[in-house]
């Protein structure tokens, strides 16, 4: 069984009042879990949702074990939407492929679950839609 890591990765601090803690206005932090594959890192992929916690996600596991490193990524808004903001989500879906780079992948893809996805994940190397209703995959490179 591989190891799964957890990934701790700091974020640029927003303005005052985007967040209801203390403690993550002072010092920003979101939260991730991957696993690497055995051999050389040249693919990784991010799945992200802005609320939910992804750090278990169903497809960490099967994609290491084609080759391919996963990262299940929380933003600052997990389990809270309350004060949710797209713009930040964004920045800390950048600071979860920036993590992944200083780790050594050389091709980056955003996976997302739901044709919403492609609008928050409109940059990058690419983006993989693997919606529910759908049988084809769709890819989207820029």
């Amino acid at each position: 069984m591989r190891e799964r890591h957890l990934a701790v990765i700091d974020v640029k601090p927003g303005s005052a009042m985007e967040s209801q803690s203390g403690v993550q206005m002072q010092w920003p932090r979101i939260y991730g879990a991957f696993e690497e594959p055995a051999g050389p890192k040249k693919t990784a992929c991010v799945v992200m949702h802005p609320t939910s916690n992804f750090m278990g996600h169903y497809l960490i596991s099967p994609l290491s074990k084609r080759g391919i490193c996963c990262l299940g990524l929380n933003s600052r808004y997990a389990d809270n939407d309350t004060a949710l903001l797209m713009e930040r989500v964004i920045q800390d879906l950048g600071a979860g492929v920036n993590f992944l780079r200083r780790l050594g992948y050389e091709r980056i893809f955003l996976i997302g679950l739901t044709v919403a996805t492609a609008s928050r994940h409109g940059f990058g190397e690419g983006f993989v839609n693997c919606g529910a209703r759908r049988r084809n995959r769709k890819i989207w490179r820029s």
